[in-house]
């Protein structure tokens, strides 16, 4: 109840594997529609020249799979392991967007 003071927006989006995408798109003004965009800026982010060592480090031997996830077939309904995951994703939200990204639940992350 104390933080809801803090709140100053809620985005309730589609629930069809591509909802975190869809979350950061309407917040950066992309629209829900525009969750490919964010895809494929993550996508870059990954493979960015300037981070490709941290990212390397960070990610140690599930890059790929990381960088796998992003990528996708088709539009619509996506499978589990197409879906954003923070412990992953977070990281490459926050460098890709220069935000400050704060997951609370259990455990609480921040990026």
């Amino acid at each position: 109840n104390h933080i809801r003071s803090y709140i100053e927006d809620v985005v309730n989006v589609e629930s069809d594997g591509n909802c975190g995408f869809r979350v950061i798109a309407s917040l950066h003004g992309y629209g829900e529609d525009g969750w490919p965009m964010v895809r494929r800026e993550l996508g870059l982010e990954i493979i960015d020249k300037d981070r490709s060592t941290l990212y390397d480090k960070l990610f140690s031997n599930h890059l790929s799979e990381v960088r796998e996830s992003l990528m996708i077939e088709s539009f619509g309904s996506q499978p589990p392991e197409k879906w954003l995951s923070l412990p992953d994703m977070g990281y490459l939200i926050a460098n890709r967007y220069n935000v400050v990204l704060v997951c609370l639940g259990n455990p609480c992350m921040t990026f």
